[in-house]
């Protein structure tokens, strides 16, 4: 399918791909992935405070629960960013802050004229993610 892509539709539109770019303004860094940006910030910009988990739940609930719990103690969100089903059967989810990004596609454009109030978004990246895998078993 990407060699499609490549041969079919040299178009700049569709040769993108994932940019994860650093939030620091005097940085042009761009990540491929949440877990690339965290140890970029870490060590380049000297964030001791990053640390990447990983936890186990028994079930989807569970994981749930614990979801809300750090949302509520955190003030924040996560949202589902993507997910996709792999040919194994799990079922992967990628969760990011919901401050984390731009207010639309365009990240020049102008807000939409009358608009109240502009976005949360933060034009950048949080840091702040989660990867999830549910398994067939749980």
């Amino acid at each position: 399918m990407n060699r499609h892509v490549r041969e079919q539709h040299a178009e700049p539109a569709y040769a993108k791909g994932t940019t994860i770019e650093c939030g620091d303004p005097h940085c042009d860094v761009v990540c491929d992935r949440m877990s690339t940006l965290c140890e970029h910030v870490a060590q380049e910009h000297g964030r001791e405070d990053l640390v990447i988990e990983e936890f186990k739940f028994p079930d989807v609930s569970k994981f749930k629960e614990w979801k809300n719990e750090v949302e509520t103690g955190t003030v924040s969100k996560f949202v589902l960013s993507s997910s996709r089903t792999r040919a194994s059967g799990v079922v992967q989810s990628y969760y990011l802050c919901h401050l984390s990004g731009y207010a639309n596609r365009s990240r020049h454009s102008a807000p939409p004229v009358g608009r109240l109030r502009t976005t949360k978004k933060m034009g950048r990246y949080c840091t702040a993610f989660m990867n999830t895998k549910e398994f067939k078993d749980g």
